[in-house]
């Protein structure tokens, strides 16, 4: 965004159209920002959405490895008991 004033105050004051146009160039800006953090927020919703899901099934397929693990340990028992 450029600014670009008239500098037409008195004694190198900024003008009444200066001050409101800078304030209107604020407040763009300003609108611009929050819908930008809104956007990375939601963003980082879903990808923390995502990583709660990816860790459940990272916690599922752990709990079935230990299944595995121990009916393979049964086995080997059956197999060759001590």
């Amino acid at each position: 965004m450029s600014i670009n004033y008239s500098g037409h105050g008195v004694g190198g004051r900024l003008s009444v159209s200066d001050v409101e146009a800078i304030m209107i160039d604020l407040l763009t800006m300003q609108q611009m920002h929050t819908a930008e953090f809104h956007a990375i927020k939601s963003r980082s919703e879903r990808t923390d959405a995502s990583l709660d899901n990816i860790n459940a099934r990272l916690d599922s397929m752990e709990r079935r490895l230990d299944d595995l693990l121990i009916s393979m340990s049964q086995l080997l028992n059956w197999i060759n008991p001590r």
